[in-house]
């Protein structure tokens, strides 16, 4: 205590109800985060865009964004596979191992390809869908916009 100050001791931080008010904050965040999506949706089902959905999903983290942006591809409903391909751990674990992002991209484009190969041994959609996954993924980790399958690079 200085001196002159009060003499009591300074109260502690009461841990409990600030952890209790993080998590009302971030529970309020994701209500009114869900509330905007559902917001865009009814704004979009009237047709006055181009796309009828939210292009952008919800997502905690990279990984997650680029497994929701590339489910379409993931899945080979012709091959009888309906499931797709999880990618999301893998990203996280491969871009905590790798040295570069870019290595990281390429690292999970053939991995996705061997796994996709492996489901459907049709060399052509195990290609493609190792390139989607690796550009989608060298793309979002670089703060590119993807609109329509056409890469805008912001400048």
């Amino acid at each position: 205590m200085s001196a002159g100050g009060l003499e009591r001791p300074i109260s502690p931080l009461d841990t409990e109800r600030l952890q209790r008010e993080i998590d009302d904050y971030q529970s309020n965040l994701d209500t009114q985060c869900e509330a905007l999506y559902q917001l865009a949706g009814q704004a979009r089902s009237k047709g006055f865009d181009l796309s009828d959905q939210v292009e952008i999903p919800r997502a905690i983290d990279l990984a997650d964004r680029a497994e929701k942006l590339l489910v379409d591809y993931l899945i080979a409903p012709e091959y009888g596979f309906e499931d797709p391909i999880p990618i999301a751990e893998d990203i996280r674990t491969l871009l905590k191992e790798k040295d570069s992002r870019e290595d990281a991209a390429i690292d999970m484009a053939v991995k996705v390809a061997i796994q996709m190969h492996d489901r459907t041994a049709d060399v052509q959609k195990s290609i493609d869908t190792g390139l989607r996954v690796g550009l989608k993924l060298k793309i979002i980790v670089h703060g590119r916009l993807i609109k329509n399958n056409l890469v805008y690079i912001n400048k």
